[in-house]
């Protein structure tokens, strides 16, 4: 009788942690998704501007945001530094010299997949 509460007490232990994992995702998901929004959402309000001010736009949206954050974290341990800040930049400059055809970001794209294609995004561009 002792094990069969025991083992109870282990499946809504596992159950819990699987629910917990599920929720997790959904909002990792949505937040993916928040953030392909925000993004279609400066190319849609930059689109009728011209493509060397669609691309200042972004500039000073980059330095806008980046100087926010350092500002913001000037006092914590490993905020956002000027060099990490360089080295995203450069990062970007390399994509953008580099533009080749990406299949799997098209398959993620017309697959509407948030999460995976920001992942994909995050660790083959960045």
């Amino acid at each position: 009788m002792f094990s069969d509460d025991v083992t109870q007490v282990e499946s809504l232990h596992q159950t819990r942690r699987m629910t917990d994992t599920l929720k997790n995702r959904r909002a990792l998901m949505a937040n993916e998704k928040r953030l392909l929004d925000v993004v279609t959402d400066v190319i849609l309000d930059c689109q009728e501007l011209s493509g060397d001010d669609q691309l200042f736009v972004l500039q000073l949206a980059w330095w806008t945001a980046a100087s926010n954050i350092r500002n913001a974290q000037i006092e914590a341990p490993k905020g956002f530094s000027a060099a990490r800040q360089a080295a995203m930049l450069e990062s970007m400059a390399d994509w953008v010299r580099g533009d080749t055809s990406d299949p799997e970001l098209e398959r993620l794209w017309q697959e509407a997949d948030h999460a995976a294609l920001v992942n994909h995004l995050r660790h083959v561009h960045a």
